[in-house]
């Protein structure tokens, strides 16, 4: 009797396996066939997806499209992209990194780190270095249009990059250098930088003209001054290793800094988000996610987590018109389908 129970087990065991397997291969193809979709219907010169759901042990990387509309050179899921303002989470955690060495704490003042404030205004004397990572500074197009004291979030890529600066104070280093040797290299995220040239590797972007017709190549002008907000290149396979970090190994940081950098700060007005160090906060079909968009001229971008689930998406188009967001949800609703 034992034993009918024991072999009875271990058939019911292995056809769950089986349809498990099943399951996430009819994902795959349901995810290469979204991909040529959203090429197709949103009229992308090229889009790249990853996906993964560590709990179940699901892993999905793939392209669509081309590189260059004008060479019609296919484009691989690995090739590199423009990342735009996925930049701004390693920033984060590039001042998060100081903040647990001791040289840093987020309410410092930037005045006192930072001799020549960037703006002749006196509220500037109020700003720290939470309002810079949160967006709270009152700071909008290089003026003050609302007290530091309100915590009002208000997005700006100029505020941003002071953060540049303050790690050249604090540590003598480059914000470039100081990221590629403290988190890209201990991540093994060997096809990544914060760029302050144009990479001979990375893929151009895409424009529409007058006539809604794709045309390139678009570039972005990369500086030292742009690197903490927009100046990350990386890939799909380098995302992942990212993801791995902030979901599951957390080497770089301490606890307390990882709970500090998902804790919310500011409501974002209009929108279901919360802001928080340096990272978006929302909701979907009842589960938290965190991340961010990018977008610059000829590109846009979109790296999110879940948590709870395990989840990561990353997002990579050749084009600034891509619907990133819907995208990204549409694919987090298909994700949730193996859980």
């Amino acid at each position: 009797m034992w034993s009918v129970k024991f072999f009875t087990a271990q058939s019911n065991g292995a056809q769950k396996n089986e349809r498990r397997i099943n399951v996430k291969n009819e994902l795959k193809v349901e995810l290469n066939n979204y991909l040529k979709n959203c090429a197709l219907y949103y009229d992308l010169p090229g889009i790249v997806l990853g996906a993964s759901v560590g709990i179940r042990d699901f892993n999905y990387k793939g392209a669509s499209g081309y590189k260059d509309i004008r060479t019609k050179e296919v484009l691989h899921y690995d090739d590199i992209f423009h990342m735009a303002s996925l930049t701004k989470p390693f920033a984060a955690m590039a001042i998060l990194m100081l903040v647990d060495q001791g040289k840093l704490k987020l309410s410092d003042k930037m005045i006192d780190i930072i001799k020549t404030a960037p703006i002749d205004d006196k509220r500037y004397e109020e700003v720290t270095i939470e309002h810079i990572l949160t967006h709270t500074s009152g700071i909008f197009d290089s003026k003050f249009s609302w007290e530091p004291s309100s915590r009002y979030f208000s997005y700006q890529d100029e505020t941003y990059d002071t953060l540049g600066l303050v790690i050249k104070e604090i540590t003598g280093m480059n914000f470039s250098d100081y990221v590629n040797k403290n988190i890209l290299l201990p991540l093994n995220m060997c096809h990544s930088e914060i760029s302050v040239t144009t990479r001979k590797d990375l893929i151009c972007g895409h424009q529409k003209d007058k006539e809604n017709k794709i045309t390139g190549p678009v570039m972005f002008e990369y500086c030292e001054e742009r690197a903490p907000s927009s100046t990350l290149t990386s890939n799909l396979s380098d995302m992942e290793k990212w993801a791995n970090e902030v979901l599951v190994n957390k080497t770089l940081l301490s606890p307390k800094s990882y709970d500090l950098m998902f804790k919310e700060h500011a409501k974002i007005e209009g929108t279901d988000q919360h802001m928080c160090i340096s990272w978006f906060k929302r909701e979907q079909a009842g589960h938290t996610l965190y991340g961010h968009f990018g977008s610059d001229e000829g590109y846009r971008t979109c790296f999110w987590i879940c948590p709870k689930l395990d989840i990561h998406i990353s997002v990579m188009s050749n084009i600034t018109t891509t619907p990133i967001r819907r995208i990204s949800e549409e694919v987090f609703d298909m994700l949730l389908t193996i859980i």
